[in-house]
């Protein structure tokens, strides 16, 4: 592999790979939130946030969110007969973070039945710190020939650098439902697709399927602590507009001829709530996002009683049978 990767990379608008802007609430506050009205998160908020977040969710949650880029490599349609007659293959990575779902598409290429003579891939992510840890990750990825990457600073929203019917496939792992205009960024992305071109692109799913961001607030609630208000616009917004039929319709409107609509689930992997709670901790705390809302537990001595309630609830999750994770809307859309 291939390693093109800019000094200095141009700085550009609006693309971070998933950004934690959620805002998961009890069921019984649900209605009132969505009452308020929810503004996108700033350019300059994101990219700070993942600059200092990078670390903790490639080591941490980069992990389990691969399970959406599984089920998004599998359905790139690598081996189709559009790719035999051509002979070659263009893939554009949106939201590359750490290189997780780029090293599944590596590893999918290698072993598939190659019927390209090249592939070539661009995996794009808005921060710098993420491409640092791309390019890490993927020197441990055994080298092909046929096969280059490049790395780049790239938005989502405007990829004008990129000509017009480039590439043949396009891949995305929940990165869409953080950009600033969701409408700018799928036009660029039907824009970049040669006709017949496949995307495969998952967002957020449904809320009341997404366990994990709902864990900590329902701790707080226990223990008597106000969670702060936010009107951070949810980042379950696009499958809130009209569940899966609006998620095709959408794709539809921005000129896919097709588009499939199916679920996975990002189950985060651990032993017991305990350690589901340490690994959220890790990335809430000040290896990660520094939640203000942890110091303020800290100053008032509530903070190892929420830890020993989250940890509680989270196993009565897992005794119970069910995953606790992200669900993920996985879209695969056809020029």
């Amino acid at each position: 592999v291939i390693f093109r990767y800019p000094q200095k990379p141009k700085t550009t608008l609006c693309e971070v790979h998933l950004g934690l802007g959620f805002r998961a609430l009890p069921a019984s506050c649900m209605q009132k939130a969505d009452e308020k009205k929810e503004e996108p998160p700033t350019l300059e908020a994101l990219g700070k946030k993942w600059n200092k977040f990078s670390s903790a969710y490639g080591t941490v949650m980069g992990t389990w969110a691969s399970t959406s880029g599984q089920a998004l490599v599998a359905n790139l349609c690598v081996e189709s007969p559009d790719v035999a007659k051509e002979g070659k293959l263009d893939i554009l990575e949106v939201g590359c973070g750490p290189g997780n779902v780029t090293t599944l598409l590596l590893n999918r290429l290698r072993v598939c039945e190659r019927p390209f003579k090249a592939v070539k891939i661009l995996s794009t992510d808005f921060s710098e710190s993420m491409l640092d840890l791309a390019k890490k990750r993927l020197q441990d990825v055994p080298r092909d020939p046929a096969i280059t990457v490049e790395l780049k600073k790239m938005d989502a929203c405007d990829l004008g650098s990129l000509k017009t019917g480039t590439y043949d496939r396009l891949i995305s792992n929940l990165c869409y439902m953080l950009v600033p205009d969701h409408k700018k960024a799928f036009a660029e992305a039907y824009r970049v697709l040669k006709p017949g071109g496949l995307a495969c692109i998952g967002v957020w799913g449904e809320e009341s399927n997404t366990k994990l961001f709902n864990l900590f607030p329902r701790a707080l609630k226990k223990i008597g602590v106000d969670r702060p208000e936010n009107n951070t616009r949810s980042n379950h917004h696009l499958q809130k507009q009209g569940g899966d039929d609006g998620l095709r319709k959408m794709m539809k409107g921005f000129g896919f001829r097709r588009c499939t609509v199916f679920h996975v689930h990002n189950a985060v992997g651990c032993l017991d709530g305990k350690e589901l709670t340490q690994k959220w901790l890790r990335c809430m705390g000040d290896e990660g996002l520094a939640v203000p809302v942890l110091a303020k537990l800290r100053e008032t001595g509530k903070y190892e009683l929420m830890c020993e309630t989250m940890s509680a609830l989270a196993e009565e999750i897992l005794e119970a049978g069910q995953p606790i994770g992200l669900d993920v809307s996985i879209m695969i859309a056809r020029k």
